[in-house]
């Protein structure tokens, strides 16, 4: 049956199995390499400064995991599973083709855009590329020293 289907689709011999049409039906159009997650992992990345979310556990909240989950994407050590995946796109308007594979087609067009401009920041060394960043919990706490010293002035 798959031969029948490739012989309806003679495109697939000349791209070496990628096909280069851009709705073809039967298979990806872009390689399974760019759903790695070192891919994915600057994808989330771009997302988290373009959606302004500072921290892991804003990525993790939204998506629907943990901490613990959301740094192992952050980290490329694993990909985003495709459940937590869904959740992140329709959240903030994206879709599972950009964020596995970087096809931008079905986004709205702004968000490619502002996606594309923050990917080439990052790329250049010009956007803040989200590390690892703290636990939300401690961030803005002042240290106890802190207080002492403005209780005693």
């Amino acid at each position: 049956m798959t031969g029948i289907l490739l012989l309806d689709k003679p495109h697939i011999a000349r791209t070496a199995g990628v096909c280069s049409q851009p709705i073809c039906g039967t298979h990806p159009s872009m390689p399974v390499e760019d759903a790695a997650p070192e891919k994915v992992s600057k994808r989330l990345r771009a997302v988290m400064i373009d959606a302004r979310l500072s921290t892991v556990d804003d990525l993790a909240e939204v998506a629907g995991a943990n901490r613990s989950a959301a740094s192992n994407w952050i980290n490329a050590y694993n990909l985003i599973p495709v459940d937590k995946a869904v959740r992140l796109c329709e959240a903030l308007r994206l879709n599972l083709d950009w964020l596995y594979r970087g096809v931008p087609d079905a986004l709205p067009m702004a968000t490619a855009i502002r996606l594309a401009a923050v990917q080439d920041q990052m790329e250049q060394g010009l956007a803040s590329n989200p590390a690892p960043p703290k636990a939300a919990g401690r961030a803005g706490r002042a240290s106890p020293g802190r207080k002492k010293a403005k209780a005693s002035g």
